[in-house]
């Protein structure tokens, strides 16, 4: 297992960034009418967000055929205000599900519209990943998870930081060469 912990987009973020680029490009059309009923100016916002996040896996992991990622705190199609939202909406999850791949999406908020396997939850919670079998997640993503409404639950409950709860959770879940890519 190995933890990665990033705090701003690194240059292997920026190289692979572009060849996200590239695979997004024939999935942006469906994207933008599936979830953005054709808004493309939304679909831009949402683009910056889940291609960072999709470059960062490609940088670290290569290939995502066949792995199955698991994105805590993937976001929610009610995550933010209206204003705001299409930036904290799950696309890393959605995407990799229009690609095909297996994913699963863990967030507070609610995920019942999704089509990707989702889970709603506390994060904060000691065992909240006991849902997940044991060696069975080959990426664990996370960004911005750290900083939300999740944290400051698990302060106001008394309970670990969210951090430390999750980092006590993941080497049961992730597959022995599993990585645990993750940051603020």
């Amino acid at each position: 297992m190995e933890i990665i912990k990033f705090d701003i987009m690194s240059d292997i973020d920026q190289y692979f960034y572009s060849q996200c680029r590239r695979i997004a490009k024939d999935l942006e059309e469906k994207i933008i009418f599936k979830y953005l009923k054709n808004d493309k100016d939304s679909y831009f916002s949402a683009r910056s967000v889940f291609g960072v996040q999709f470059a960062r896996i490609l940088g670290y992991v290569g290939d995502v055929k066949n792995k199955v990622i698991l994105d805590l705190g993937c976001g929610s199609r009610h995550s933010g205000d209206s204003s705001e939202y299409v930036k904290f909406e799950p696309w890393l999850c959605r995407f990799l599900h229009e690609l095909g791949e297996k994913t699963i999406g863990i967030d507070l908020a609610d995920l019942s519209e999704e089509n990707f396997e989702h889970y709603s939850m506390d994060l904060s919670r000691p065992g909240s990943l006991d849902i997940i079998p044991n060696d069975s997640i080959d990426v664990i993503h996370s960004s911005g998870l750290l900083d939300s409404k999740a944290r400051l639950l698990a302060q106001a409950n008394n309970c670990d930081t969210l951090e430390e709860n999750l980092l006590k959770q993941v080497p049961r879940v992730l597959k022995g060469n599993g990585l645990f890519i993750y940051g603020i």
